[in-house]
């Protein structure tokens, strides 16, 4: 039996420093949005799974080696789960996620190994890892799995506007999208194919082009991640007690850490 690894690429920065110069600056967050939080809560999810074991993340960071010391990420390094840095001064998201894509293209990974590239500022649902195992072992085909069901897919009307295709395993539903974020997932094989469409085109444009050559994206309904962006999350899922969960989380470790 086939039991491909699931790579994960955390796409990451040092906030503090970064966020002042972005592109947008002002991003609107949700009620207890922090990127400490999301962070948790991946690692709360993955303990959470079965397949825990197949798991590996891979910090990509963008900064230098001082910025990285000065992150909140180097105090959360998981004994449970195996888990490296990648370090590179890229200072912006589009050239960090190029690198990235040359990087995972370049890896002598199993070919049926799944690419998780995944932007920091995402929550998942606790089984969206078990739900994501199921649909690749199912015979359903597609090439890209979106964990994150877009808001504006039932607002703007070249959403509204699609055809539809809708799937399902034991565990969840699926169905077809035109497009996602920069955080998508697909085996090693696929990835490295369609390399030259995901060096030269931003995600929209990424996606249907990739569309256009017969590409299948999947996504998952109800989304079992969200973007953490207000007005912009995964419908019909409480993310606020989600991201409470993980704050609980992260004050028993600081409770943890107080000497008696």
């Amino acid at each position: 039996m086939n039991n491909p690894k699931v790579r994960i690429f955390y796409i990451h920065y040092n906030a503090e420093i970064f966020e002042p110069h972005s592109r947008d600056p002002n991003k609107r967050r949700p009620e207890l949005f922090s990127y400490e939080n999301c962070f948790l809560n991946l690692l709360q999810t993955v303990r959470a799974s079965r397949y825990k074991d197949r798991v590996t993340v891979t910090i990509w960071f963008d900064g230098t080696e001082e910025e990285l010391k000065r992150d909140f990420i180097v105090k959360q390094v998981p004994a449970d789960i195996n888990m490296q840095f990648v370090l590179g001064e890229h200072r912006g998201g589009t050239k960090s996620c190029m690198a990235l894509a040359r990087y995972v293209a370049s890896a002598k990974f199993n070919p049926s190994d799944l690419i998780y590239c995944l932007e920091n500022d995402y929550s998942h649902q606790p089984d969206w890892l078990d739900k994501t195992i199921d649909l690749f072992n199912s015979n359903i085909e597609f090439d890209y799995l979106s964990l994150y069901d877009h808001a504006d897919n039932y607002n703007l009307p070249i959403h509204k506007s699609m055809h539809t295709e809708l799937f399902f395993t034991n565990s969840h539903i699926w169905r077809t999208a035109l497009s996602t974020c920069w955080s998508f997932i697909t085996r090693h094989s696929t990835f490295c194919h369609d390399l030259p469409l995901i060096l030269n085109n931003e995600d929209f444009i990424l996606f249907v082009k990739l569309s256009l050559l017969g590409r299948k994206l999947l996504v998952a309904t109800p989304g079992l991640s969200t973007h953490g962006m207000l007005g912009l999350e995964s419908p019909a899922v409480d993310w606020r007690s989600i991201r409470r969960q993980a704050s609980a989380m992260q004050n028993i470790a600081i409770s943890n850490e107080r000497p008696v």
